[in-house]
């Protein structure tokens, strides 16, 4: 299995050396050669960890950058938050080899240490350390432990930010276990006071283990003060530590200090080292300069690139402390950038006209030199460039050997600058726009205007009565010819408004006025047939013939127009028919006519269906009905006929008594005036013909040729027309009686 691990070398690049990061292991900041331009190839000397078998150690002292003591995300082992005791065992996301062991599980201790053997898990932890019989390889202490420094603090004590934890960082094969133990009281009444802040770190995959120690204050109160730092075995056995710190009193506030152990068995891990560009292998290390303290010297030679700048990947290549069949992979990057002639610059600000300048002294490279103010468009010997206006320029200096420096820009500032000020005011229907100009600067007053790029000039500094557009403002001094220029628009808004106008539908010989919103002041409708007055915004419409009608507003320089319908409906008619009377008792057809479309008449007493043109009436008495004619579109007509009703007033006496007596001396065969005429004639019992009236008058007194008939029953016939024009006839018997 092969497995990969970005790894932290220590790079002595050309004359530049670059120190371990212990915080990070496996990384290197800066790792940078700077290649003289025109030199082709250079040597890359590596140092990198000499990584043996856990057999043994040695211990090496790197620079202090510690992990973060205490974070919001680490694991709290509050279980050791007690004074002397070992923690429940935590599991281990990887192997880890010590004393040519694997482990993946250990404890932690409420005195700052580690052991793997996890039988002790909850477990007195010890605390008493030996001037004389306390240095490691102790069995006083648990096997497989690891000092982180082993001294006598009591987390059970109350501290602001005191805080023991655990945690996983960076991802596989290179994840690191890191114990923290943060601002950690001491035990004993004289020394509570004072505060512990140290971790200890395990690597992945090469065995390492750092030990960082922030403060370490000595507190002899307890113990004399002797602590210890180092790792033993699980025989307890063997153990290693650095020099004075093995059960002796040592230690301060403020010590910021490292400790790496690095596996030193008789084994080397190392098998090789190359040198990679793009995944492509360029170089092969040697080792001859050989190995010290835990490091060993790699040494890549005649290293050429072609580019201006190329990354080297350094990738050195271990046995697995665990399987050392099994390769680890530690990589890092070297970049080589090949580096010419660089730029001193001077400079002069221009004032308003072009007369700035920048002179350029080239340094480093191989004289002669060319200049550039452009970026590299165009090149000159002389190192001066004259007659310069405001703005940046791009510097850049190349040697003989065609190296060259990077652009570097360099702004020249306008001085004495003339600025100007634009308030304007935009234009809309009833009110044009108008541009006024405040200026200084640029030398002393007076200044001009102008507001079309410099075509015309003004000496006022107020444009009036300016439509909507664009407009180049221009202010100069002309004494010192200094200008500024600004582009200014003039927005014209249209300001009128005219909401939509809705027409309608409405029958022959209506009216219609339409509802207008508006802001206009003017206003025109054409066509102006049917338009009370085409001049104003609601005029009345009473169009003959369908009509679309257009209103013209219009607010100062607006104008807009809106069109509107006017459909015209065939306007209705309805004729109720004739006044007419009738005989009481009579049924009268009514007359009616009209559009198409629904009717009604009212009232409709004694009508036999009021939803028709002609229904049949028979009222009782005289009533005048109203007919009203709906068309389909709405339209409605009406018109009224009076019917008058008659009383019957044929009613002949059947006897009468003409004796001048004054009571019934007439024979009356009306009452009421429903005749117009009557024919009368009487017979005897003879058949023969005694009275006869062609427009009887109820006059007849029972005489025939100025003779009284004599007393008896007569016949009578009688032919009359009803004042509604009806003729009829009536015979019956007639009693003379004296």
């Amino acid at each position: 299995m092969r497995k990969t691990l970005f790894g932290l070398f220590l790079l002595l690049l050309t004359q530049v050396n670059y120190a371990q990061n212990p915080a990070t292991t496996f990384t290197i900041p800066n790792r940078i050669i700077q290649l003289p331009c025109g030199t082709s190839c250079t040597p890359i000397s590596v140092q990198v960890p000499h990584i043996k078998q856990t057999s043994s150690y040695v211990v090496t002292t790197p620079a202090y950058v510690p992990f973060a003591y205490a974070t919001t995300t680490g694991n709290v082992v509050s279980s050791i938050y007690i004074d002397d005791t070992w923690s429940q065992a935590i599991s281990l996301p990887f192997s880890f080899c010590f004393y040519n062991n694997s482990f993946s599980s250990l404890l932690m201790g409420s005195n700052s240490a580690l052991t793997f053997d996890i039988s002790r898990a909850g477990f007195g932890s010890g605390y008493s350390i030996s001037s004389t019989t306390g240095a490691i390889p102790n069995t006083t202490y648990a096997p497989n432990m690891i000092f982180g420094p082993y001294h006598d603090i009591d987390p059970g004590l109350s501290s602001a930010n005191k805080k023991i934890e655990w945690r996983i960082e960076g991802t596989a094969p290179k994840r690191r276990f890191i114990a923290s133990y943060n601002d950690i009281p001491y035990f004993g009444s004289s020394c509570t006071s004072q505060r512990a802040t140290h971790q200890m770190v395990l690597y992945e995959g090469t065995g390492i283990v750092e030990v960082y120690i922030q403060d370490k204050p000595i507190c002899t109160g307890w113990n004399s003060g002797l602590a210890i730092l180092g790792m033993q075995d699980g025989t307890r056995t063997q153990a290693v530590a650095p020099a004075g710190k093995n059960a002796t009193q040592w230690g301060s506030t403020g010590m910021n200090e490292c400790y790496r152990f690095i596996p030193n068995g008789s084994t080397p891990r190392f098998k090789s080292a190359k040198l990679l560009v793009n995944g492509t292998q360029v170089a092969t290390a040697d080792t001859s300069s050989g190995s010290t303290a835990g490091v060993l010297n790699l040494n890549f030679q005649n290293v050429c690139p072609t580019a201006d700048s190329t990354a080297y990947v350094v990738q050195v290549t271990y046995g697995d402390c665990n399987n050392p069949v099994n390769d680890i992979n530690f990589t890092d990057t070297v970049f080589v950038k090949k580096v010419g002639p660089s730029a001193a610059v001077a400079k002069t600000d221009p004032n308003c006209a072009p007369n700035g300048s920048i002179t350029v002294t080239a340094q480093g490279g191989t004289a002669p030199y060319q200049y550039s103010i452009n970026g590299g468009t165009t090149w000159q010997s002389s190192n001066t460039f004259t007659g310069l206006g405001g703005g940046t320029y791009n510097v850049i200096v190349k040697d003989v050997n065609n190296c060259s420096s990077g652009p570097q820009p360099i702004t020249l500032a306008l001085s004495n600058t003339l600025v100007q000020t634009i308030a304007k005011t935009d234009a809309n229907c009833t009110t044009t726009g108008t541009i006024t100009i405040t200026a200084s600067g640029g030398g002393n007053p007076p200044y001009e205007y102008s507001i079309n790029g410099g075509t015309t000039w003004q000496s006022s500094n107020t444009f009036t009565g300016l439509a909507g557009g664009n407009y180049n403002v221009v202010t100069r001094n002309p004494v010192t010819t200094c200008s500024a220029t600004t582009a200014v628009t003039i927005t014209f808004t249209n300001n009128l408004t005219l909401n939509p106008i809705s027409g309608t539908s409405i029958c022959f010989g209506n009216s219609f006025t339409p509802t207008v919103t508006t802001n206009g002041t003017a206003f025109s409708w054409t066509p102006t047939s049917g338009v009370s007055n085409p001049s104003i915004a609601n005029p009345v419409f009473a169009p003959a013939t369908t009509t679309a009608y257009t209103l013209e507003a219009r607010l100062g320089t607006c104008s807009t127009r809106q069109t509107m319908n006017i459909t015209i409906f065939p306007g209705a008619t309805a004729n109720a028919g004739a006044d007419a009377i009738i005989i009481a008792g009579d049924v009268y057809p009514m007359q009616g006519s009209g559009s198409a479309g629904t009717y009604l008449w009212t009232p409709s007493t004694a009508l036999t269906n009021p939803a028709i043109l002609n229904p049949s009436a028979n009222p009782v008495t005289t009533t005048t009905y109203t007919l009203r004619v709906t068309t389909n579109q709405g339209c409605i007509a009406t018109d009224d006929m009076t019917l008058t009703v008659v009383p019957y007033c044929i009613k002949p006496m059947n006897a009468f008594t003409p004796n001048g007596d004054g009571v019934n001396d007439r024979w009356l065969i009306t009452n009421g005036n429903c005749l117009t005429k009557a024919k009368v004639q009487v017979y005897n019992r003879y058949g023969a013909k005694v009275f006869e009236d062609l427009n009887y008058k109820n006059t007849w007194d029972g005489t025939y040729n100025g003779k009284v008939l004599p007393d008896g029953t007569y016949y009578y016939v009688i032919s009359f027309q009803l004042i509604n024009s009806k003729v009829e006839t009536r015979t019956g018997n007639l009693t003379i009686l004296r």
